[in-house]
């Protein structure tokens, strides 16, 4: 075995002497934005639970009682015996919920984008994609047959270059971007998507990870009520508060991706606790616009008082705050002084960002507020 796994140690050796290797620390538990460890409580500077909904009562008692009448598991897959009526409810209400005609489940958002891509691509589709695009996005172009053509992050004026020299009218042409980028926290141009789509007669897909429940009408996203957009990318892992994904299309799309979709059809289908939970936080969205408020509020100042403390934030305009270091030693020790201090930020470095582009990436919740921020600040003034 030592000898078979000898590629391994090798890999994990480069990894580990480049000061690049991962790891995991446990939480004890998560309770209104700190988190408990072993060293104490930390302020949770880095998490995806932008409305706090994974605490929610509601939510938490949905799943409690989708415990009492399903079970723990959902015991198949959607096409055997894994569909409940909580499913179906949940698809159908989120449907409704941003005006789309259907929305099919999948049980993670790196799943769903992963399979979904290859599903609709053969050697005759062209992809046209953001270069920042998520990992899991750009996972499922590399395994598709379609060629793959990147253009430079929000640079549209280079997508329709590429569009010009690639585009034929005998392809499927398919665009796609993040709404909200996970690294820099910036957004992307709609209208400028949308209208490379109809010149081009592109299908667009856009990724709402990190906008949905944040932006839009009553947290609807970015896309809400834009027709152009054919298929619609979200998870629940982030203001949910739950777990699991979706991809919001039409009827046709739906019943395709049912069909051809591998990330759908050979895996076991989300627990109905795990659904009725998110059904539960679907369902509050409407009353927490006093919390997205407040959410963007201190994400403002914060943005503003990184940049008076002359830290770059790689043009954000969301609740991601990125303070590019640069530095991979810098940017740990820095998040070491944070934790000291009693805040949690997980430094970004390579083979996540480029190399030289480093960072402390911060995601601000609407528990967090500017008096507990300012205390961040000054630690970071004084690296």
């Amino acid at each position: 075995m030592a000898e078979r796994a000898a590629f391994i140690h090798k890999a994990l050796n480069r990894r580990a002497l480049a000061g690049q290797l991962r790891s995991m620390a446990a939480a004890d538990g998560r309770r209104d934005g700190w988190i408990e460890t072993k060293e104490g409580p930390l302020l949770n500077l880095c998490g995806n639970d932008y409305l706090g909904l994974s605490q929610h009562p509601a939510v938490i008692r949905a799943g409690q009682q989708a415990y009492a009448q399903f079970g723990a598991g959902s015991t198949g897959s959607r096409l055997i015996t894994g569909t409940t009526t909580m499913h179906e409810q949940l698809e159908t209400e989120m449907a409704s919920w941003i005006a789309r005609e259907a929305v099919l489940l999948f049980n993670s958002g790196y799943q769903m984008n992963a399979t979904l891509i290859p599903a609709l691509t053969d050697k005759n589709a062209l992809l046209f994609f953001d270069k920042l695009n998520h990992n899991s996005l750009l996972h499922g172009a590399r395994v598709s047959d379609a060629q793959l053509h990147r253009y430079r992050h929000a640079d549209y004026s280079h997508l329709r270059s590429l569009l010009q020299k690639h585009a034929r009218k005998d392809a499927t042409i398919i665009i796609v971007s993040e709404t909200v980028f996970s690294m820099d926290g910036d957004i992307a141009d709609l209208s400028e998507l949308t209208a490379l789509a109809d010149q081009y007669n592109a299908i667009l897909i856009i990724d709402e990870a990190h906008s949905l429940g944040l932006f839009g009408q009553g947290g609807r996203g970015l896309s809400y009520l834009n027709d152009r957009v054919d298929i619609v990318l979200g998870t629940f892992g982030k203001s949910f508060g739950t777990a699991g994904a979706f991809a919001a299309c039409s009827a046709a799309m739906r019943e395709y991706l049912i069909n051809f979709c591998s990330g759908f059809i050979y895996s076991t289908a989300l627990p109905p606790p795990v659904v009725a939970s998110t059904l539960a936080s679907v369902q509050l969205m409407e009353t927490l616009q006093d919390e997205r408020s407040v959410l963007f509020e201190t994400a403002a100042w914060f943005r503003n008082a990184l940049i008076e403390a002359g830290f770059n934030v790689s043009g954000s305009r969301s609740q991601i705050v990125p303070a590019l270091i640069g530095s991979e030693d810098q940017t740990m020790h820095m998040a070491k002084q944070l934790k000291s201090e009693g805040y949690l930020v997980i430094p970004i470095r390579p083979p996540t960002v480029p190399a030289g582009s480093s960072r402390l990436r911060f995601t601000i919740n609407s528990n967090l507020r500017t008096e507990s921020l300012k205390g961040v600040v000054e630690c970071l003034k004084n690296r």
